[in-house]
């Protein structure tokens, strides 16, 4: 052992603090002193009930190896692995350089991690606000195959949401074992002229009417028998009458047609939210060593009122999710997944 000592750089000591402080391993503590190395001690499992952290600790005092990392494999500490590069730089000044590069290295990733988990779930919610399915009133407290499918497709999609999560810290499926939960439903807006529904109507139209206008006004010129005025108005009339048919047409078809749309309500969205915050929170502070499998949780709702907002926003247009037939990743979509991102607490980061 000390033939190989003496050809390394320096050392990593690890120690299952859970073990006894045998005199085996004190000659052992005791050659490695002897070997003139920089030495780090890392103590693992430091948080177990029968560790013996400070028997160790007293054991490495009277070798004179005071560079000490507590560690525990079984609970990810992010910082507690910067310290022990931090310690490594600090006893092997040539390769400090390198040694720094990897510590920011890390830090990028761990960067990276965070906002992709972020906005894993941000798509989540937009998918699951935006979804909708079709159903007929009368049947809307009665069980109803579209309703149901809705539910499927919202489960479905969440379990996506926990499998990328789970892979963007290196675990897998298995290791994750989901409670299911009732998931509760709201409905479209019962009327077509509700005050959000008329503001985002009315916008379309008056799109379509300021098009109009522009049009009748370029016919008027290229037609002398159509005076300037006459052409505007006609242009404001059809343009008007096109953008309403195209805003109010469709949903009061749907209804002629006995169909309501269904979507899922503000409640589910931030039970959603929640669950996948715990999720991550779970992950964050699991190290690998430990086996046992983790459980979803009915988490307390983290209700900001930026996210409801933008959610609502995504309910109104179902071509944002995925779920959906007609599907349209637009750019506005996709501000709206960012800025949900960035409206996500940041309880579960040390």
């Amino acid at each position: 052992m000390l033939e190989l000592t003496l050809r390394c750089d320096g050392l990593l000591y690890v120690i299952d603090v859970r073990e006894p402080v045998l005199e085996k391993y004190k000659d052992e503590l005791a050659v490695l002193a002897a070997s003139a190395r920089p030495i780090i001690a890392v103590l693992n499992f430091v948080a177990a009930d029968d560790a013996r952290e400070s028997e160790w600790r007293d054991a490495l005092a009277r070798v004179t190896l005071h560079t000490v990392v507590a560690f525990d494999a079984r609970v990810r500490s992010f910082e507690t692995e910067l310290q022990l590069y931090r310690k490594i730089a600090s006893q092997l000044n040539d390769f400090e350089p390198v040694i720094e590069a990897w510590i920011a290295h890390r830090q990028a990733e761990e960067d990276h991690c965070r906002d992709a988990a972020r906005e894993t779930i941000a798509t989540l919610l937009v998918d699951a606000a935006a979804a909708q399915r079709a159903i007929k009133p009368a049947d809307r407290f009665a069980p109803d195959p579209s309703l149901e499918a809705l539910r499927e497709a919202i489960r479905a999609r969440e379990q996506v949401c926990s499998e990328t999560l789970l892979g963007l810290y290196a675990f897998a499926d298995e290791d994750y074992e989901d409670q299911d939960w009732p998931l509760a439903s709201g409905y479209w807006p019962d009327a077509v002229f509700n005050a959000d529904a008329v503001l985002r109507y009315t916008s379309q139209a008056a799109l379509y009417a300021g098009v109009g206008v522009a049009l009748g006004g370029l016919a008027s010129l290229i037609s002398a028998p159509i005076g300037t005025q006459t052409g505007l108005l006609l242009g404001l009339l059809v343009g008007t009458g096109v953008g309403a048919a195209s805003a109010f047409g469709p949903p009061l078809w749907r209804r002629s047609y006995g169909q309501q749309p269904v979507c899922v309500s503000d409640e589910t969205l931030e039970r959603l939210t929640a669950r996948q915050l715990h999720l991550i929170s779970a992950l964050n502070h699991r190290g690998h060593a430990n086996t046992e499998t983790l459980a979803g949780a009915q988490s307390a709702l983290f209700e900001n009122p930026e996210r409801v907002a933008l959610l609502r926003e995504a309910r109104r247009h179902p071509e944002w999710s995925s779920l959906n037939a007609g599907f349209r990743d637009t750019a506005r979509r996709n501000t709206v997944i960012q800025r949900i991102s960035a409206s996500l607490p940041d309880f579960y980061i040390d």
